[in-house]
């Protein structure tokens, strides 16, 4: 099974024979975020992500066998969590395959391939002499056909996340073992307009209250424990988008009106008070 490790969809394997001359185009702000609903994640990006979005696993059929992996929720039809009208982000929190964007991985074969988004790539051919100055390129690679050092940084980049989405497999089998993941089918009323998940898994804690205590000690070991309540309690995130998207409404009607909206309650501000219940069957 290919698996594709991006931020995007549409992406063209890179290759030093058909791109030595290319320039990749790098984004001006995170709009790019809309291309995709959801990226997969390593395992040390579970709990900084998990304060922010949604996570799920997904069930991917890799290496010969069925696995479920860590996905965080990043848009809702096409729309990006917490971007703001001028294309910046509210937070800093974003996943780590966005942040690289746009370069990524296909994993075919128990092997793995950098790829790029196919619109970032441009032919050189001069084109930097007519390209606007608010728009940054980057070479791939020199005349003579190395590496540039700036598609080497990447790369160790890339490679570094392969280390920790191998951790994040692990972890999954090891949740799905311990049954701490539950199958289910969401549905979640967000800013952006009603959402269905079906065939997902959530973190189930309820599974630690039957475990060994062998096994106990093992996930406390490994650092599992914090990671699944953390992944656990991030589908509560669907409420603090709605929170987030009234507090960016009340900032644009200050401008115009101050009585368009009203300001954030205090309880909204504390929002991790009040647990969110999605309809989950």
């Amino acid at each position: 099974m290919r698996v594709l490790l991006a931020s995007f969809k549409k992406n063209i394997r890179l290759e030093e024979n058909k791109h030595q001359t290319c320039l990749i185009k790098l984004p001006e702000d995170f709009s790019f975020l809309s291309k995709t609903d959801m990226v997969p994640l390593g395992f040390s990006e579970l709990i900084p992500v998990s304060l922010f979005y949604p996570i799920i696993f997904r069930t991917l059929y890799l290496d010969g066998e069925t696995e479920l992996v860590p996905f965080a929720i990043i848009s809702v039809r096409g729309t990006p969590f917490y971007l703001n009208p001028d294309g910046r982000l509210k937070i800093e929190a974003l996943p780590f395959l966005s942040k690289i964007y746009p370069f990524g991985l296909l994993y075919e074969k128990g092997e793995f391939f950098v790829v790029v988004e196919e619109k970032s790539l441009v032919k050189e051919n001069g084109f930097l002499e007519h390209s606007s100055s608010n728009e940054k390129y980057e070479l791939l690679f020199e005349k003579n056909g190395e590496e540039t050092a700036f598609i080497q940084k990447i790369k160790t980049h890339l490679t570094a996340f392969v280390k920790d989405w191998f951790l994040a497999r692990e972890f999954g089998k090891e949740l799905f073992k311990a049954k701490c993941l539950k199958p289910v089918n969401i549905t979640a009323e967000t800013p952006f307009g009603k959402v269905k998940y079906k065939n997902v898994f959530l973190g189930d804690i309820e599974g630690l209250q039957s475990m060994q205590p062998e096994k106990l000690y093992y996930f406390n070991v490994k650092g599992y424990l914090p990671v699944l309540y953390a992944v656990f309690l991030s589908i509560r995130n669907f409420d603090l988008l709605k929170i987030i998207a009234k507090e960016i409404r009340f900032e644009r009607s200050k401008q115009e009106s101050p009585v368009l909206s009203q300001p954030l309650t205090q309880n909204e501000k504390f929002f991790l008070s009040n647990a969110f219940n999605p309809e989950i069957s």
